[in-house]
């Protein structure tokens, strides 16, 4: 059986999703790109809403051994998406999807305008939220399984929403 994860990634985890907006960084790394990979309930859709909200495109498709397999990149990011078949093992231990993660973009305001554009879902009501500790305004999209991916950066939005 798959199991939710409802705890939040560890710091690497959101350093290598931080890389997934590098159409937001001016300047260009010399490394090569980060890797993760995410378990979901549908590749195919999966992969057409990562490719479009992080402007990522596909460079390998294939199914073998109970599962389908995409892998999605952009100059920062490889991302691995498996979608579990009924054919596949059970392991135990397997999990579907992540609780959250979060990037950084340079230019929150317009980041953000482009995806309410796309009519991306949104976690709740869409608000923006200042976190006075950290310095930084967030909102939270959702991904086709329900994955919650968090937008961080400064911004000139009103904000009804502040935490201390």
């Amino acid at each position: 059986m798959i199991h939710r994860i409802s705890a939040t990634l560890s710091g690497a985890m959101l350093i290598l999703l931080n890389a997934a907006c590098a159409a937001q960084v001016e300047t260009q790394s010399t490394l090569p790109p980060s890797f993760l990979a995410v378990i979901v309930t549908d590749a195919d859709a999966s992969a057409q809403w990562y490719a479009d909200v992080f402007n990522m495109r596909e460079i390998r498709d294939r199914g073998a051994n109970g599962f389908e397999q995409l892998v999605l990149t952009s100059d920062h990011l490889n991302l691995e998406i498996i979608e579990m078949t009924p054919t596949a093992p059970a392991a135990p231990n397997r999990a579907l999807g992540l609780f959250k993660y979060g990037v950084t973009v340079a230019d929150f305001d317009t980041f953000v305008a482009g995806l309410r554009e796309r009519n991306v879902t949104f976690f709740g009501d869409g608000r923006v939220i200042l976190d006075k500790a950290l310095g930084l305004h967030s909102t939270i999209l959702l991904d086709p399984d329900g994955n919650r991916i968090q937008i961080f950066g400064v911004s000139d939005l009103d904000t009804k929403y502040v935490f201390d």
